[in-house]
């Protein structure tokens, strides 16, 4: 038997760099404490770092729990793992209208290759469905089912895959 609760704290993330052409970052996570913020931000601020100024994570970031954090020398991105499921879900409509066959057939290829799907999971994508779209719907809810693990390998290879599309549909990885 366990004894105890679930405290849920919202963190806010501070990032900081170097003004140097190579990048060095300091990250923070801390509780929502404007006092302890500016603490932080006077000492980095007075040793020659610049704050990198990013939305706050889409959902809450949770105590043992992994995010993806994501930087360029002017942006950051912070995404809870189990978003990945929810981004696919979100931009379903939008990559049922515009992924190719070409790219549908190559995530088959690369979802195959990483052992997201099999051959018999492939085959029926391509065979039980005659239209791009079709195929694209079946393929983005086949691989939804598989969970968290599978959607980002989805996510990531749409990204390298077609960069355009990745982009003009402000696809987070």
């Amino acid at each position: 038997m366990r004894a105890g609760f679930r405290i849920k704290i919202n963190c806010k993330v501070l990032i900081f760099k170097t003004n140097l052409a190579f990048l060095t970052l300091h990250v923070y996570l801390i509780p929502s404490d404007p006092a302890l913020q500016q603490i932080i931000k006077s000492k980095e601020l007075s040793s020659g770092y610049k704050m990198i100024k990013k939305p706050n994570p889409q959902k809450s970031l949770k105590m043992g729990k992994y995010f993806t954090f994501k930087a360029n020398m002017d942006s950051a991105e912070i995404t809870p793992e189990g978003m990945y499921e929810e981004e696919l879900a979100r931009l379903r409509p939008e990559l049922v209208r515009n992924m190719s066959r070409e790219l549908i057939n190559q995530l088959l290829d690369d979802l195959l290759m990483d052992g997201v799907l099999n051959d018999g999971e492939k085959d029926s994508v391509l065979q039980e469905n005659d239209t791009r779209a079709d195929r694209a719907r079946c393929l983005i809810d086949m691989v939804k089912r598989k969970g968290r693990a599978a959607s980002r390998k989805i996510i990531c290879h749409i990204q390298s895959r077609d960069p355009t599309l990745s982009a003009d549909l402000g696809l987070h990885v």
